[in-house]
């Protein structure tokens, strides 16, 4: 591996020492090294532009084992090529399936929503409530986990704001990648965030949400996103009423959030796909 991989490994192993003091058995010991070979896959990322004019990551992954995907638990990718939103138009996906699905009805009934984003990737379902919060003037509390932040360099070059033409919210972009993890920061009077650099798995809240974006890698790529454990968490993690919103609307996927608890329907997609899933709880 090159330098900075020897550099990530170092900073895997201290990060497993703080957060992971309860892996003790050579098993545990071997599954986390398997999350290494994930973490270090995911340093070959690209840009693309999707078909509406905006930015995505495209992410090269090689492993030698394909078997390494059966760990559901650990962030493991099927295919070599994966793109963080749907090619056909990054923000399209992004405004249909979070904001105009989600986010917009419930900010005409209330005055402040508190949401959880599963997966803050590029930043783009930030930066969009964002936008939407401060057109309405409605407070957000934001929550997000991402096991693997992007680089400075994408950050810098992705094109979102130019795109919504709202270059003056370049800065609050910036900021929105760029502030401290597990700590509450004020973007603006009407969004707070809160970013955790954790797996999800791991990832504990006392808070309770409105609304939660759910944006892992689709089941394929990501499977241990997509187990009954994981969205009877999701499930306990709602306010009563709440709802998730997912691009997924698989079959199988839809009957574990039955099993968990979630009355789940049904809504028109975006461009190029004909369904996307509300789950309320």
């Amino acid at each position: 591996m090159c330098e900075c991989a020897d550099v990530r490994m170092c900073e895997f192993f201290r990060l497993i020492d703080q957060k992971h003091s309860h892996i003790r058995t050579f098993a545990h010991l071997h599954i986390c090294m398997l999350s290494l070979y994930s973490y270090h896959c995911l340093m070959n990322r690209k840009i693309i532009i999707t078909q509406d004019g905006s930015h995505s990551i495209m992410q090269t992954c090689e492993f030698p084992e394909p078997a390494i995907s059966k760990h559901s638990h650990i962030r493991t990718f099927a295919h070599s090529h994966i793109s963080y939103h749907s090619i056909y138009g990054a923000i399209q996906e992004s405004m249909h399936v979070f904001i105009d699905s989600g986010l917009k009805p419930l900010l005409h009934a209330q005055q402040e929503v508190y949401v959880f984003e599963m997966g803050f990737g590029t930043g783009l379902n930030a930066l969009l409530t964002l936008l939407y919060a401060e057109k309405e003037k409605k407070k957000i509390y934001y929550h997000t986990v991402e096991a693997f932040p992007l680089d400075n360099y994408f950050v810098e070059e992705i094109n979102y704001c130019t795109q919504l033409n709202r270059r003056d919210l370049q800065t609050a972009f910036e900021q929105l990648h760029n502030s401290e993890w597990s700590e509450d920061i004020t973007i603006s009077p009407y969004f707070n965030l809160h970013k955790a650099n954790a797996d999800f798995n791991y990832y504990e809240t006392g808070k309770k949400f409105h609304l939660i974006y759910y944006d892992a890698f689709d089941p394929e790529s990501q499977p241990g996103l997509w187990t009954l454990p994981v969205f009877k968490k999701l499930f306990m993690m709602l306010l009563p009423g709440g709802s998730l919103l997912t691009y997924c609307s698989k079959g199988a996927v839809r009957r574990i959030m039955q099993e968990a608890g979630f009355a789940v329907e049904k809504l028109p997609g975006p461009a190029h796909k004909r369904e996307i899933i509300r789950a309320i709880k």
